[in-house]
């Protein structure tokens, strides 16, 4: 049975709800905010210059700034727009859970609470499990690029390029191949270097470029990787030796990454069937159990004593 009072509670909760997910989530702009659009160009000054921004964007809480760099979220615009799609999920499942309990007949005042710490606790977990599948999907692109993309630099260094220019160059083909905004581009090697490019171009030293980007990702190849490639960029001489053993390092770890996945395949494969047979003997096994506690029941004799007219 619905109740009037209830549909006005759960309206009212409801546009309480979503006037507080406004204000938090849209706050004034301040001179700080303008300054941080002004130094977007910069990767380390944007930074600098957002983070205390970031930490009074709002609070509901999503992700740090560092786990959504691991999720590949490389840019502040797809930064925000995870933000903002994982606060929007928050909200809706709270008011599904509102309105649900409602239609459910529910007219008691003191469930509303629970109900919406449901919600949000729901919402919470599934939002944090994305991000967790996000991060697991970005380390594995990153494995599955960087010895495509290290082969492609030496093939430009044994051309007779530098470093700088041969990373340039490879830039620019995937650009054409992209036909758009490189930052949309499925490989995430190159939206790295991409941004190391344009630090390098800014006048930051391309060794301290490659470290300070591959120190906000979380794939300890990359960062080896980045650091030889500066080195070679630095110290000069024969370039096409070391950068082809650091491609066959990078190749090698892949491959290894590869078979440790193929290793855990039986188990991921026998598992469904030991639940499975383990479901069929429970299944078996408990039809005999209830036909002798039924019987065990039946043979009990009763006392009929109680039930004895005087």
């Amino acid at each position: 049975m619905l109740y009037p009072i209830d549909w006005n509670i759960t309206c009212a909760l409801i546009l309480l709800s979503s006037c507080l997910f406004f204000w938090l989530y849209y706050p004034k702009r301040r001179a700080i905010d303008v300054l941080h659009d002004l130094n977007e160009d910069s990767y380390s000054t944007s930074r600098k210059a957002s983070t205390p921004i970031r930490k009074k964007e709002s609070l509901l809480y999503i992700a740090s700034e560092n786990e959504l760099e691991h999720a590949g979220f490389l840019s502040t615009e797809e930064q925000k727009a995870f933000k903002k799609r994982q606060r929007n999920l928050i909200i809706i499942i709270t008011i599904f859970c509102l309105v649900f309990r409602t239609v459910l007949g529910f007219r008691y005042l003191s469930g509303i609470v629970p109900t919406i710490l449901l919600g949000l606790s729901v919402s919470y977990i599934f939002s944090r499990y994305y991000l967790a599948s996000c991060i697991n999907r970005f380390q594995r692109l990153l494995e599955f690029h960087l010895p495509i993309v290290m082969e492609q630099i030496v093939m430009a260094v044994e051309s007779g390029m530098d470093v700088i220019p041969a990373v340039g160059t490879i830039l620019e083909i995937h650009n054409k191949q992209d036909s758009s905004d490189i930052n949309k581009t499925t490989n995430p090697v190159i939206r790295i270097l991409d941004i190391v490019f344009k630090l390098s171009q800014g006048g930051i030293p391309f060794e301290k470029a490659l470290s300070e980007v591959s120190s906000r990702t979380n794939s300890n190849a990359l960062r080896h990787a980045f650091v030889h490639l500066g080195l070679a960029q630095s110290e000069g001489g024969e370039l096409v030796t070391p950068l082809r053993e650091l491609s066959d390092a990078t190749q090698a770890y892949y491959q290894e990454t590869v078979e440790l996945e193929i290793a855990k395949m039986p188990i991921k494969a026998t598992l469904p069937l030991v639940l499975t047979f383990a479901g069929l003997i429970i299944f078996f096994i408990s039809i005999p159990l209830v036909q002798i506690s039924n019987i065990t029941h039946d043979s009990i004799p009763k006392d009929t004593s109680t039930y004895a007219r005087p």
